[in-house]
């Protein structure tokens, strides 16, 4: 089963996430595969060694609307595998993995309302849930920020959606909603270890580190020093296809390697 990465265009620290992210799959992907990136590609890929598919970000109020277009122009690449593994550049692969531990998790039930603190991410959510329910779909939030593995014909299956007009539709949740598949709830699973918060205790960053399969980074992931480091000493090795593995940008090499496995 092949691995993609869609990637925009923007990274303020040289696509540092998609570098940990594909050699975190590289350690860890326990599969034959070939390697695929989607839209911008940073100078630093080697192309001999990862398919690469440059393509545009045409939609500026609404990224998922970029993220479903590259999604669709990779079910209707004949050379991947059916399925695939989608990915997001802050996706990061924890632990040994077959294709048949990539799965359908989800988050429960979209909301049938807004809230009124909603931001504008979970209002998008919303409208998600509202638009499959009316077309007759499930309405489960995909959108837990891990890989997901898809068929082709789900993606297609999204072209039935106009899901660019405001306030857009989430990326994940529309596809998997229309493999009409149950999935598996997230809920209580060591799943998805969430470093989301420039204070993140260094405990609790090595903990989820420790126990989940995935990791899902943010920007705000990025003002964390412990766990640019800690990232940074999980998988230290450039890949084959970094063709600036001689002297590759590590973000932070202030912190003394530890043995994050012994914190389970």
């Amino acid at each position: 089963m092949d691995v993609a990465w869609m990637l925009g265009t923007g990274s303020a620290v040289g696509d540092w996430e998609l570098r940990m992210s594909m050699r975190s799959f590289r350690r860890n992907y326990l599969a034959p595969a070939q390697y695929w990136i989607i839209g911008h590609i940073p100078a630093w890929i080697d192309s001999q060694k990862v398919t690469c598919l440059p393509w545009p970000d045409p939609y500026r109020r609404c990224k998922d609307a970029n993220l479903l277009h590259k999604a669709l122009r990779l079910a209707m690449e004949p050379k991947i595998s059916d399925p695939f593994i989608l990915s997001s550049d802050d996706h990061l692969l924890l632990r040994p993995s077959t294709p048949a531990d990539f799965r359908l998790w989800h988050n429960g039930e979209i909301p049938k309302e807004p809230l009124e603190d909603f931001t504008k991410w979970q209002l998008r959510l919303v409208n998600t849930g509202q638009r499959l329910r009316s077309a007759g779909y499930p309405a489960m939030d995909f959108d837990a920020h891990i890989p997901y593995p898809l068929r082709k014909e789900w993606v297609k299956d999204a072209l039935r959606f106009d899901f660019a007009a405001r306030p857009g539709m989430c990326v994940f949740s529309t596809i998997l909603n229309c493999s009409k598949e149950l999935g598996e709830p997230l809920r209580n699973q060591h799943i998805r270890g969430w470093l989301a918060k420039a204070d993140m205790a260094e405990e609790v960053v090595d903990t989820r580190l420790a126990r989940c399969q995935f990791a899902c980074l943010t920007d705000r992931s990025m003002e964390n020093s412990h766990i640019i480091s800690r990232v940074e000493q999980l998988f230290p090795e450039p890949a084959p296809w970094e063709l600036d593995a001689a002297s590759w940008p590590r973000r932070n090499q202030a912190m003394p390697a530890v043995d994050i496995m012994a914190k389970t």
